[in-house]
């Protein structure tokens, strides 16, 4: 699932009635979330059922293949 997010609000991923869609999307349906500021910057955040009860904010700061890239290869 993506999540777009206005880039002057980053945080916006963080409130509370959003985290608790993704979290029942990650519980009933193993989805994790893209959160994207724009084409070419986000990052997956993974919900507490799908990471031993944590939410995981996992940011690739390389240069290299998309975050859709990296998922389809099993690297995140």
């Amino acid at each position: 699932m993506q999540v777009w997010v206005e880039p002057g609000h980053r945080d916006a991923h963080r409130d509370p009635k959003l985290r608790d869609y993704l979290a029942h999307m990650g519980e009933k349906h193993s989805v994790v979330a893209i959160i994207r500021y724009d084409n070419r910057e986000g990052f997956v955040l993974v919900p507490p059922a799908l990471n031993e009860g944590e939410w995981l904010e996992h940011r690739n700061t390389r240069a290299g293949p998309s975050l859709l890239e990296l998922m389809a290869k099993g690297e995140l």
